[in-house]
Parts: structure tokens; sequence; C-alpha cells
């Protein structure tokens, strides 16, 4: 499996991982979305808890299997949860927009969401999350073997 080795291979990583991390945060929501049908409260409230956990699988998926990076994980969680809380706020009101003005169902909403997320999300890792600053401190990438 040498084509996953390196820094040519982290594309097809980031899409493994991701295929991984969307089904992981999808079903998350799915999961909330049920509690928040079963307590009587507004389907809103399963994002919340769905997008904390999803972020923090994800950056962990990310910082040891597609980056292979080390150094300060909590700047390097920061800058990752940063990403995710702008793409967050975006998600909030469009879900509604999608749910309310175009008459789809939650999940379906949401499943659309997901996929406008992952589709720019490869870039901004890697050139903010995850990115070698040229002076060479801060996170630093290391070669991986996966």
């Amino acid at each position: 499996m040498q084509f996953l080795k390196g820094r040519s291979g982290r594309p097809l990583r980031f899409v493994l991982v991701g295929a991984w991390n969307t089904a992981f945060g999808y079903g998350a929501f799915a999961f909330f979305y049920w509690v928040t049908r079963r307590l009587g409260v507004h389907y809103l409230w399963a994002v919340l808890p769905a997008h904390v956990l999803a972020v923090l699988n994800a950056f962990l998926c990310q910082r040891w299997i597609v980056f292979g990076t080390h150094g300060p994980f909590f700047a390097t969680l920061v800058r990752f949860s940063a990403v995710y809380w702008i793409f967050f706020a975006v998600n909030l009101p469009l879900l509604p927009l999608l749910v309310q003005g175009l008459h789809l169902h939650p999940l379906v909403a949401q499943a659309l969401l997901v996929a406008a997320n992952a589709a720019t999300s490869y870039v901004v890792h890697d050139r903010f999350t995850f990115r070698k600053p040229a002076d060479g401190g801060g996170t630093a990438r290391i070669r991986t073997g996966v």
C-alpha cells in the first residue's frame, strides 16, 4: 500500500479518513436528532453535541493519519476547531433554511451540508491547521509510514 505513504498519499488518506469522519459525524447527528425527537425538543439542538464529537474525532484522525503531525497538540486543536466553528456558524442558519425553505428532511439537509464542508476542508487544513511554518517552529510535519 505504498500509494498511501508520504505527502503524495495525503489526499487519498484525507478522502479515506474523510469518509470515516463523514459517517461518524452524520451518525452523531442522527443519534442526537433521535434524542431530540424523544425529548420533544427542536432538532437544531442535535447539531451542537454532534458537532463537538465530530470535530474531536476528525482532529485526531487527521492529525495522526492524514497529516502525521506532531508538535503543540492544543494549539493545533485550537486552529482545527476554529475552522470547524466557522463551518458550524455557516451550517446553523443553512440547516433551517434547507429544512423550512426547501422542505428537505433534516437528515437530508445535514447530509448536503456535510458534503459541502468536506469539499473545502482539505485545503484549509493543509494550508492553515497542519501547516509547517516557514521558520521551522510550531506545528511540524513528520514523515508517516501510513
